[in-house]
């Protein structure tokens, strides 16, 4: 997801968020180091702690997802039964109640 952001410094993110969009892509053993030390300047400071273990660990998670339902063939499908997959920018939002709606029917700001 971060490697579809095509312009990260004019989107409008936080600091904060523009740190996590940079770390992302990073997480991996090979560079993993580098992603924690891209978080800390923004996540487990002050009062606040574990963030950085939080955003590993959902990461992974959605890492594991993923690749679990590739191998398994997982189709998200829309409310008619159709794949999303095959829809045009094709993407998934996950709404609050755990839903999920193609991202051109959700309001970004």
């Amino acid at each position: 997801m971060a490697a579809r952001v095509l312009d990260p410094e004019g989107a409008g993110f936080t600091a904060a968020e523009l740190a996590l969009l940079r770390a992302l892509p990073l997480m991996k053993a090979e560079t993993a180091l580098l992603a924690l030390d891209g978080l800390r300047g923004y996540f487990d400071v002050g009062k606040d702690r574990g963030e950085i273990g939080q955003i590993v660990y959902a990461y992974g998670m959605y890492r594991g997802l993923h690749a679990a339902n590739a191998v398994l063939g997982v189709e998200f499908l829309d409310s008619n039964g159709r794949p999303l997959s095959e829809q045009p920018g094709f993407s998934v939002v996950t709404m609050a109640d755990g839903s999920f709606k193609a991202r051109a029917e959700v309001d970004l700001p």
